[in-house]
């Protein structure tokens, strides 16, 4: 009897330990998942390589969170590099561990590459989520490539995924880049029947898909709209308008929409002051180029090389110099 009791103590000693195991693998991945989104990479890193020797063997999901950190980071190197060891310590990739690759390879212009990922998956057995297809269908729109897009989105629909406000997104950016707004508006026009909550990046894109033909008119009546459905325009909004009227050469209302943007303080960025920057350099004045420049130093926001030679280049070849 005494030794069936000391078994039993020792089995729930074993058990409390596993738990406890258990507890601190999912308190490393919450950790490694919080630096990750906050990009401090470095204790990333040094979270990641403490693990073993603090007895928490990283699972599938902190592989995944891992490899998902360095494809953000563009390291495609180290995130592969992950994958193997993965592979070698005989922990099986999932759904999420895929996702994470084919989206970083997508992200730094490997398409053909994120499609033969994508493939191997399928042949593997796994079957792709919706945000797998939202990757794959984005990258094909960036490639030029709008019929395997809708190609592919066909195919999502079929395997019963619906289309999410992310989908339509990209669609919708898509087609406004390639100059198809009428096709983009039906999209968002569905989104709107359908009762999707539409986002800052649904108006955002069709603004800029207006402007970018020329009709800034249209993408003020999107402002408006967007301000009705309780939408407050940030930073990308105001860029969008910005470079619509400096396209159009209309810089006075270019810089009204930058000290409305400073009245509501929202953070004044490189990119308005470089739309501005261009936007007198094509429109020959040359004095306002360096007003905006100073106005730039004076926010603290300090041009790299490239972007002082582009700069030098253009007056240049405007012959303001």
């Amino acid at each position: 009897m005494q030794n069936k009791k000391h078994r039993g103590g020792s089995e729930t000693v074993r058990r409390d330990g596993k738990k406890r195991l258990k507890a601190n693998v999912v308190t490393y991945n919450a950790l490694i998942n919080g630096l990750s989104k906050k990009g401090q990479i470095d204790e990333v890193v040094e979270v990641f390589n403490t693990m073993p020797k603090m007895g928490a063997i990283p699972s599938i999901v902190t592989y995944s969170i891992m490899i998902d950190t360095y494809c953000k980071q563009g390291n495609l190197q180290q995130a592969f590099a992950l994958h193997n060891e993965m592979i070698q310590k005989q922990l099986i990739p999932n759904v999420v561990t895929f996702s994470a690759l084919i989206n970083g390879l997508r992200k730094n212009g490997k398409m053909q590459e994120a499609k033969d990922l994508f493939q191997k998956m399928l042949e593997k057995g796994f079957f792709p989520n919706s945000i797998i297809y939202t990757s794959l269908i984005d990258g094909l729109f960036k490639q030029g490539n709008m019929i395997a897009a809708f190609k592919l989105g066909e195919e999502m629909i079929k395997k019963g995924f619906m289309f999410d406000v992310v989908t339509y997104n990209v669609f919708i950016n898509g087609l406004g880049n390639r100059g198809k707004i009428n096709e983009a508006k039906e999209l968002f026009s569905e989104m709107h029947q359908k009762g999707l909550a539409l986002d800052c990046i649904t108006f955002n894109t069709l603004m800029h898909a207006y402007c970018k033909a020329g009709n800034v008119n249209k993408a003020f009546e999107l402002l408006d709209e967007m301000m009705r459905n309780g939408l407050m325009p940030n930073v990308a909004t105001y860029n969008t308008l910005i470079a619509g009227y400096c396209n159009l050469g209309s810089m006075d209302k270019a810089e009204e929409l930058l000290n409305e943007m400073s009245e509501r303080e929202l953070s004044l960025d490189y990119i308005n002051h470089k739309t501005l920057i261009r936007g007198y350099i094509n429109n020959g004045n040359s004095q306002k180029v360096f007003q905006v420049h100073e106005q730039l130093l004076e926010n603290d926001l300090v041009p790299n090389i490239r972007t002082y030679n582009a700069l030098i280049q253009t007056l240049f070849s405007k012959g303001m110099t």
